[in-house]
């Protein structure tokens, strides 16, 4: 469905609607002993649980949201795992950004487009979908 977004003064194409899902569950390094995580390499940023990449298979302008869950329960304070980004232009540097658990991170409409994403290894195990 097509609508006018009067925050970026152009017409924006998609749909709300969606057809998958993904939960993962991811162990700190320190758990990975059979297969040991491997350096983010670039820029020194610690271990990845998951390499720079853009998400595949999206429609295109798709906005992907991520829900981050951290052992602990709700009061946790852990914000120990964190995601990578960088964009294309091999000029602007990377930039991490930590993740308090219980929060969404949103990766808005033409990201996958122009930017890569990591996920940089915290202290306790994590879910996220």
């Amino acid at each position: 469905r097509d609508s006018p977004d009067p925050r970026v003064g152009v017409e924006v194409t998609g749909s709300c609607d969606f057809n998958v899902t993904l939960i993962n569950f991811m162990e700190p390094a320190h758990r990975c002993t059979a297969v040991p995580l491997k350096e983010e390499s670039q820029y020194g940023m610690g271990n990845a649980s998951v390499s720079w990449h853009a998400d595949s298979s999206l429609q295109d302008m798709s906005t992907v949201a991520v829900y981050h869950q951290t052992e602990g329960g709700a009061g946790s304070a852990d914000n120990s795992w964190r995601v990578a980004l960088k964009t294309l232009d091999g000029v602007t540097p990377a930039l991490t950004v930590p993740l308090r658990s219980h929060r969404t991170y949103y990766m808005l409409r033409d990201f996958n487009a122009h930017h890569h994403h990591a996920v940089l290894t915290g202290d306790t195990s994590r879910f996220s979908s």
